[in-house]
């Protein structure tokens, strides 16, 4: 799997120093995602090169590469959660837009309507038009 240099470079330095390795890696892959479109696929395509990234970065762990890859797991399941949570408020904010505009086009519709019987009234009863 191709990876982005500077993700490699980022999880490197993180599991390199060792200490909040899953806050580092929460931060690293919620940067990422602001990268690309937030959609499934794109946050699995995160979710797994940064992994990726971690098991390689954790080999020179040795026997806490375990504990660093369960930290850096948290740290993506947290910043996959927040991606998710913007991506449903994204939705709701666009089927709300949406339904302003269908609300907006139907009373656009009303008010056509409207207007249309004044006019046919006015016309009925033989009153002049104003110009």
């Amino acid at each position: 799997m191709k990876t982005d240099s500077k993700l490699e470079q980022q999880i490197r330095n993180a599991v390199r120093r060792g200490r909040s390795v899953e806050q580092a890696v929460h931060d690293i892959t919620l940067s990422a995602l602001t990268r690309r479109s937030l959609d499934r696929a794109a946050m699995r395509k995160v979710a797994d090169e940064v992994m990726t990234n971690v098991r390689d970065a954790a080999n020179v762990k040795g026997a806490r590469a375990k504990d660093v890859i369960a930290d850096a797991a948290a740290g993506v399941n947290q910043a996959l959660a927040h991606a998710a949570r913007a991506l449903k408020v994204s939705r709701r904010v666009a089927a709300g837009v949406d339904a302003a505009a269908a609300s907006g086009a139907m009373m656009a519709r009303i008010a056509a309507g409207v207007l249309a019987g004044i006019a046919d009234s006015l016309t009925r009863t033989g009153k002049p038009r104003r110009r």
